[in-house]
């Protein structure tokens, strides 16, 4: 009975860890209403959640449309996105 409650603990330990290799990144884009503000922040985000688009139910966010030319750049952490 020790045994099996050490490795659920163990278990419920590892899923609550950082799961590693996962890329984060920024994610940019140029505002339809004002082109000429550049380029700007939409957030940190994985790749898979950047290739998601506007498809929130897979990571994606729903403001994706309202940008044209978004670029995801990986960082190696998200206080860089500027």
């Amino acid at each position: 009975m020790k045994k099996l409650l050490i490795i659920a603990a163990l278990l419920v330990a590892a899923s609550c860890t950082e799961e590693p290799g996962i890329q984060y990144g920024c994610q940019t884009g140029i505002p339809k209403a004002n082109p000429a503000a550049g380029r700007v922040l939409i957030r940190c985000c994985t790749e898979e959640e950047h290739n998601a688009g506007s498809n929130i139910h897979i990571g994606g966010i729903s403001g994706f449309t309202n940008y044209s030319q978004v670029q995801w750049q990986p960082v190696s952490d998200c206080s860089q996105c500027k």
